[in-house]
């Protein structure tokens, strides 16, 4: 299932040149916490979730125009792993360039490995405490969507 936030829009107004970022994430304190962290961050920003890679895989194999401006993906999904989400997002015409970045709590080398073997731009740790997570946001903001240019 995959759910989209519009919690951003009634605050910071119309969702145009809003920041689109699809989550794959079945933690729901962890989901909840990257929805805060953007609001806190002050990024305008249309936040869609998907709680499992499944329901990751569905939405990207159905939709057929660009899915999002980055995708963040975590590697331990309750019926698969973020690898098989890394697949469908590389393997589809319409996502294979979206910048699709790991969130992890792993720091195993070849979790970090594997990642970039199927096609992950970057690979970040979860951080422990929330104002780290909300200046992770921002860095990813930055780089992906103000620094790079992309396709």
């Amino acid at each position: 299932m995959c759910s989209r936030l519009h919690y951003h829009d009634k605050l910071f107004g119309s969702v145009q040149n809003a920041v689109r970022i699809l989550l794959v994430e079945d933690n729901s304190f962890d989901a909840k916490s990257f929805e805060l962290a953007l609001f806190d961050s002050g990024i305008r920003s249309d936040l869609e979730v998907c709680i499992s890679a499944s329901s990751a895989c569905t939405k990207i194999s159905m939709t057929k125009e660009r899915i999002a401006d980055i995708i963040l993906v975590d590697l331990s999904l309750q019926d698969g792993n973020g690898f098989d989400v890394l697949q469908a997002i590389r393997s589809n015409l319409y996502h294979r360039y979206v910048p699709t970045l790991i969130l992890s709590g792993s720091s195993r080398p070849e979790d970090v490995m594997l990642s970039y073997a199927h096609g992950a731009n970057a690979y970040l740790l979860k951080p422990n405490e929330f104002q780290d997570l909300v200046l992770l946001v921002k860095q990813i903001r930055t780089f992906w969507v103000d620094t790079v240019q992309l396709p």
